[in-house]
């Protein structure tokens, strides 16, 4: 029994002398550990209970703050004006092509249109030659500029890009140079503007200027349109073929008239944006939201008889002159001045609706 009693007095003090040990160690590093270092157990950002390391913070927060905070990496911001003076942007304006003088497009190989909305006007720019269009319907080109700068925003550079890269062939010719991809999921036929224009493909332009192929091309609703009282264009005053293709007339859906698009596209180019309504009730939103989306071309500009060339020919700037002379058959004016007298009972009244006759 001695001998037992002896073995644990003797375990004890063993234990007791690494304690001491162990407690000095502990004091002589307290530079490296706070004061408030406890056993007891914090909860982790999992939720779990764990010991608290050496290095620990009067609070758990701040120690995940500190730690975020020192390994945060600072990112650089582009100055996006910074301006590439090696390489500066040639901003040439492009020079019509007179359509007296021959030229070939860089894109659809064709050279001068007889209708200008078959493939637009053409343009010569930075050596190279294109119609305005083609270009327009270029997939995944930059517009970057002003409408004075380039082809109309596009720079020369960007231009001669697109046509050296333009290795596609086309859905419909089957020659290169074809840049109009449409924009249907999964389809990616490329085609030439006026190609795709023949072959009945929807080029709108607007927005984005989406283009859709043949196969995909735009078609309308007319369920829901107005019955018309017959199949007349109210433009040619010709009926329209019921058996034509849809991509060779269109309907107006605010009162559901007919016409063939040739008709619509001339009366379009005419008018311009702000004068253009259906021909038929002289509706203006609807029938233009419809029509582009179906891909007519309804330039912004002003009307063709407000334009200075043009002035004469429409007699525009008569409505300006209000020349009050009698226009009735049998003038009863006994005066001297005859239909030109103008006073008293014998006062020239003007038309309500045109302001020139009385």
């Amino acid at each position: 029994m001695s001998s037992l009693s002896d073995k644990v007095s003797l375990s004890e003090e063993v234990q007791s002398n690494i304690t001491d040990v162990v407690d000095d160690n502990l004091v002589g590093n307290d530079n490296n550990v706070d004061d408030d270092v406890t056993n007891e157990l914090v909860e982790s950002k999992s939720g779990r209970k764990i010991k608290p390391s050496r290095k620990i913070h009067e609070n758990y927060e701040d120690r995940k703050k500190s730690k975020s905070k020192g390994t945060k990496k600072s990112k650089r911001q582009s100055n996006p004006a910074v301006v590439d003076l090696e390489n500066p942007v040639d901003k040439t304006p492009a020079v019509e092509i007179p359509s007296s003088t021959p030229a070939i497009c860089g894109y659809c190989h064709k050279g001068h249109q007889d209708d200008p909305l078959e493939s637009g006007k053409m343009f010569s720019i930075a050596g190279v030659t294109t119609h305005y269009f083609c270009m327009l319907f270029t997939y995944n080109s930059s517009q970057l500029g002003a409408d004075s700068e380039g082809l109309f925003g596009f720079y020369g550079d960007e231009v001669k890009n697109q046509i050296e890269n333009g290795k596609k062939k086309c859905k419909y010719c089957k020659k290169r140079g074809a840049t109009a991809r449409c924009n249907k999921k999964h389809c990616g036929v490329y085609m030439h503007f006026p190609c795709g224009q023949e072959s009945g493909a929807t080029f709108q332009f607007m927005g984005k200027m989406h283009t859709y192929c043949f196969m995909h091309r735009v078609k309308q609703k007319v369920e829901s349109f107005p019955t018309p009282p017959d199949t007349d264009c109210v433009i040619c005053y010709e009926k329209v073929d019921q058996v034509l293709e849809d991509f060779k007339k269109i309907r107006a859906p605010c009162c559901g008239r007919h016409f063939h698009r040739d008709c619509v596209q001339r009366f379009a180019m005419t008018s311009g944006t702000q004068h253009f309504k259906c021909p038929n009730c002289n509706n203006h939103d609807e029938i233009t939201k419809e029509f582009k989306k179906n891909g007519v071309y309804i330039p912004y500009k002003d009307a063709e008889w407000e334009l200075p060339g043009q002035q004469d020919f429409y007699n525009w700037n008569d409505r300006y002159v209000q020349t009050k002379r009698c226009s009735a058959k049998e003038c009863l004016c006994k005066e001297k001045e005859g239909r030109s007298f103008n006073e008293f009972e014998n006062e020239i009244i003007l038309c309500d609706l045109c302001g020139t006759n009385g």
